[in-house]
């Protein structure tokens, strides 16, 4: 078979395929709920409002909290090299040892 009948074939068979898709008969009843037909819901709401609002309970704590002392005030270079050390940003490296000169750049 050659290409074009194969695609002649597979049109045909699309066709038949989606013709017995189709629905059936259309009834021509009319539609049961219109917009025009439909009465508005009323809605009654008989729960009672509150006129004025109940008193909060009142807290009974009989615990203390414990004043924490407060942090030394660091410098701007302080705090740099503190934060630096608790991230571990801190590590000595020497210049002069050549490193990883063989490693390529990525």
């Amino acid at each position: 078979m050659n290409i074009k009948r194969i695609a002649l074939l597979a049109s045909a068979a699309g066709a038949l395929a989606l013709g017995a898709c189709s629905g059936g008969k259309d009834s021509d009843q009319p539609a049961t709920a219109n917009v025009e037909n439909m009465a508005p819901i009323e809605v009654v709401n008989e729960s009672p409002v509150a006129t004025e609002a109940s008193p909060a309970p009142m807290v009974d704590n009989l615990t203390t909290t414990d004043v924490q002392p407060a942090a030394p005030e660091l410098s701007a270079d302080e705090q740099t090299q503190d934060d630096a050390d608790a991230t571990g940003m801190t590590a000595r490296v020497s210049r002069d040892e050549g490193g990883n000169e063989a490693q390529t750049a990525q």
